[in-house]
């Protein structure tokens, strides 16, 4: 005979048995009168001597005696609803569990049945849990970061106070933050927290020809990685150095569009912190940091707030620097330095060796041209127009030269431009063209206001070049000093004009610097108002 011919009831509780959910149907009263295996297994692991219950008032039966739950599925019975649904917490002898209890009707015979499914959803449960404990998290950390973003006038502020705010996260035991040298040899430690022996300051070496650390993977690949770590030496090593009991680690670039400020590491001692949604957080704060400290930056380019120095230093031999220093043999520094269509003017001065001897070898340069000497006291001033090559390189990069010299050999050249990006651009471009060029130093400092650029541009603009040549040689000569130790006649000659021309170029130049400076507005310097 055929499953098709026999009695369907047999079939439907053996298909009842298969689902994975307690079920009971009551009859109008409230009356259980059929179990599937699920209810009935549960019921056993209560300690319930009859785990069926057939006949049992469904309240009386361990069910829900809440009042929520017995009117819901009074309304069910009685026709008023077609459904209702309802989770509810319950302590089992595995532990506490969630549930949600799901009651549908249907008519047989025209009594009306009411399908009671009990559903495990504690999956669920913890998960919402864990998701609404780490919104409260983020909520404190968005809060935090976002009042270290906007307090913060650069960006290592930013770097090095973040990781004490994320180990105050249940979990997080160690914090810190780097980033790459500009060589890309070295990652530079900028901030950390927590138990780690690593310092802000410390370097580690970033060798390519070695397996990657998590961190430098992540600041290489650009994408977080997270790892399990073994402190004890016994498995993978972390980052950094730090103190047991940690095993897990996850590192973060810190970027914004195409550009890396850095990395931002988490050690944890709990295994279920770094769930996906964890990993989600971490870099959507790491997004955050980095859109926030391209805001600074950008707040910097606008108002001149900071600025990044980079000093290069190292053998040129197309340098006509070096070739000068070649034949002099003698240190010295630049002290003016105007731009020109070709080339660039310099004002050098020479603080040793005789003025006859250094005239001699200075005009037997044929690199040099427009040589013009000034003695003054123990020191000699060229001033020179060449074409360095180091330096028209540099030129179209928004970059001020602060220091230009020739020490024993190597050129020493410290730059500022306004940011760490444009760090890069400045290093990429020095070293690509000059390898013999190294980066010396680079740090934060403070550039000039930006109030002086407007009005040192705009008497640039107005000064003629033998006007811009004489006041240069009297400044740098010391020819506006009380105990001067030169005059206009040597000036004079200097620029090979006469003694009443070059007054006339000195005069002009300083009636167009008074009378900007005098005129007065918003970006220059103003007029004091008496």
């Amino acid at each position: 005979m055929s499953w098709k011919d026999s009695d369907p009831q047999p079939l439907a509780r053996t298909a009842l048995d298969t689902l994975p959910l307690r079920i009971a149907v009551i009859d109008n009263d409230g009356v259980i009168v059929e179990t599937n295996r699920g209810w009935r297994e549960f019921a056993a692991e209560q300690g319930i001597s009859d785990p069926a219950m057939i006949g049992t008032p469904y309240f009386d039966a361990g069910g829900e005696d809440d009042l929520e739950s017995y009117q819901g599925i009074r309304h069910v019975l009685a026709g008023d609803q077609d459904l209702f649904v309802h989770e509810y917490p319950c302590e089992t002898a595995a532990g506490k569990r969630w549930y949600m209890m799901r009651v549908a009707p249907f008519v047989r015979e025209q009594e009306r049945f009411g399908t009671v499914a009990h559903i495990d959803i504690t999956n669920r449960k913890r998960q919402e849990q864990r998701r609404n404990a780490l919104l409260v998290r983020i909520e404190g950390l968005i809060t935090d970061i976002s009042v270290l973003l906007s307090g913060a006038d650069n960006p290592d502020i930013v770097l090095r106070e973040l990781p004490g705010i994320l180990i105050t996260v249940d979990g997080y035991r160690v914090g810190w933050t780097a980033r790459r040298n500009l060589a890309d040899t070295r990652i530079e430690t900028i901030g950390t927290a927590g138990p780690t022996s690593i310092r802000a300051g410390q370097t580690l070496p970033l060798d390519p020809s070695e397996e990657p650390s998590p961190g430098v993977k992540a600041l290489l690949d650009g994408q977080p990685i997270e790892v399990a770590v073994d402190p004890s030496g016994d498995g993978p090593a972390p980052s950094i150095p730090v103190e047991e009991p940690i095993s897990r680690e996850i590192a973060v670039p810190i970027r914004f569009h195409d550009v890396t400020y850095g990395l931002l590491g988490v050690f944890t001692d709990d295994r279920i912190v770094f769930q996906e949604q964890e990993r989600e957080v971490l870099s959507a704060i790491a997004s955050l940091v980095g859109q926030g400290l391209a805001s600074l930056e950008q707040r910097h380019l606008l108002s001149g707030a900071s600025g990044v120095a980079l000093t290069f230093t190292g053998r040129v031999p197309d340098s006509p620097l070096i070739a000068l220093w070649n034949s002099l043999d003698i240190d010295f520094q630049v002290v003016d330095l105007t731009d020109r269509v070709e080339g660039s003017e310099f004002i050098i001065q020479i603080p040793d060796g005789t003025f006859e001897d250094v005239q001699e070898r200075v005009h037997s340069l044929e690199t040099i041209s427009e040589k013009t000497l000034i003695q003054t006291g123990d020191s000699t001033l060229v001033g020179v127009e060449m074409v360095d090559p180091v330096l028209e390189s540099i030129k179209p990069e928004p970059a001020v030269i602060e220091s230009y010299r020739v020490t024993s050999g190597e050129l020493r050249c410290r730059l500022l431009v306004e940011s760490r990006r444009q760090a890069r651009s400045v290093y990429d471009r020095v070293t690509d063209e000059w390898p013999d060029l190294e980066l010396l130093a680079i740090a934060e400092r403070e550039p000039r206001p930006a109030s002086e650029q407007p009005f040192q541009d705009r008497i640039t603009s107005q000064l003629t070049d033998r006007q811009s040549q004489a006041i240069r040689l009297a400044t740098h000569s010391g020819y506006f000093d009380a105990d001067r130790t030169v005059d206009g006649e040597t000036l004079a000659s200097a620029m090979d004009v006469t003694r009443q021309t070059f007054h006339q170029h000195l005069r002009a130049a300083q009636a167009k610097i008074f009378g900007e400076l005098f005129q007065g507005d918003a970006d220059g310097l103003a007029l004091l108002d008496f």
